[in-house]
């Protein structure tokens, strides 16, 4: 838990327990004292399991004015660690990790069970990652495009979506961690199928930008961030342009590009 789970924990059970003392005066100290654990126990459960957020009701209402508006890309981690933890698949077997292993046990399961989707998934992935492209910052762009955002720095990435672009983020992050849990098979285009991709790709280019993607692209993870940026949106934007065939090898083929 964050540090002010734990405060708000220990302030919410002694406004419950100072709130019930009006009512049971006539009991005795032992008997207040077990009834002022029982409900610092729920709160520090209910905010360990993320079934309450008494951390994040305090930090964005008490403390605001002290410590100011909570960042957005907080919210969104919380958001996200309630949706994995509520699925019947992931939540059983994450829930026992801390706050960081679990948020990083994610991220991991999530980048290695993308190639397992399906092509309707793959297809949602692009138009997403289309939309962070185009949110993003050169250097947020660049990251993306060596795949090197980390899960923090996709959070904060994901505060300039809309709320139903952060949700299919969040479904289609879910869903490969689901895939990835239950070894389903690869899904995996072929050199040739590849191949073919690419130079139906550089042939919609004009000259001068495929001559460019041609001389950039093995050098991508050295590349100058303008250069690694223009790049991914080229790949990304210009891939649901492709023949059917080409289109959805191509697609594949990024999802392992994380």
């Amino acid at each position: 838990m964050q540090s002010w789970d734990w405060a708000a924990a220990g302030l919410v059970g002694l406004m419950a327990a100072l709130l019930a003392g009006k009512f049971i005066e006539a009991l005795s100290g032992k008997a207040k004292l077990l009834i002022f654990s029982i409900a610092a126990l729920a709160v520090v459960q209910g905010a360990a399991t993320y079934a309450i957020l008494p951390g994040a009701l305090l930090r964005d209402t008490l403390l605001a004015p002290i410590l100011g508006t909570r960042p957005a890309a907080d919210r969104l981690a919380n958001l996200y660690e309630k949706k994995i933890l509520d699925d019947p698949l992931l939540g059983p077997q994450l829930k026992s990790l801390s706050t960081a292993d679990r948020r990083q046990r994610m991220f991991t399961l999530t980048a290695h069970g993308m190639p397992r989707l399906d092509a309707s998934w793959h297809e949602k992935r692009v138009a997403l990652i289309n939309r962070l492209l185009a949110v993003a910052t050169v250097q947020e762009c660049a990251a993306l495009g060596r795949g090197k955002v980390t899960e923090a720095g996709l959070h904060t990435l994901m505060v300039k979506l809309s709320e139903p672009e952060v949700a299919q983020m969040h479904e289609l992050s879910i869903a490969a961690a689901r895939a990835e849990i239950g070894n389903q098979p690869y899904q995996k285009a072929d050199d040739t199928e590849l191949g073919a991709a690419v130079r139906e790709l550089l042939s919609r280019l004009p000259p001068e930008d495929a001559q460019r993607f041609e001389r950039e692209f093995p050098r991508m993870l050295f590349a100058d961030d303008p250069d690694v940026c223009w790049m991914g949106k080229t790949l990304y934007g210009e891939v649901g342009n492709l023949s059917p065939p080409n289109r959805d090898a191509l697609r594949q083929a990024l999802s392992r590009w994380e």
